[in-house]
């Protein structure tokens, strides 16, 4: 077996090994902590995840092939909450649903299919049963 001598990190390296560090030790903590906070989609065959922060309504695209890599970042001015995230993989269509619209992107290109203000509008009359109030 080759005797390698130690190579010396960078600061930026060593700053990077040392988070996934503890993140990997804090991953079963942190996950079931944030997951009902921060709504997330996993693309599994692209190994891809997409996150959101829930309270500005950025929807952030990970790579995780060769480690973590963001590759874009989903915004839309009216946008300031996001509720909700799902993934159709077959037709690689990533649906957000925000507070004002229900957003529809292409999963390859992040390009913005639709966006769909009548479908969140009609959610709630649905969930009351159809009722109008007096």
């Amino acid at each position: 077996m080759p005797n390698f001598p130690p190579r010396r990190l960078s600061g930026y390296r060593l700053h990077t090994a040392c988070l996934l560090a503890a993140g990997l030790q804090m991953l079963p903590v942190a996950a079931s902590a944030q997951h009902a906070a921060r709504p997330e989609a996993l693309w599994a065959e692209r190994q891809v995840v997409f996150w959101a922060e829930a309270h500005t309504g950025a929807v952030h695209a990970v790579g995780i092939r060769n480690g973590v890599s963001e590759f874009g970042v989903l915004r839309a001015p009216q946008r300031r909450a996001v509720t909700r995230l799902s993934l159709d993989p077959a037709q690689a269509v990533l649906t957000v649903t925000g507070d004002d619209a229900v957003y529809h992107y292409d999963a390859r290109t992040l390009h913005l299919i639709r966006r769909d203000e009548a479908r969140l509008a009609r959610a709630p009359q649905a969930a009351g049963g159809g009722r109008k109030s007096p």
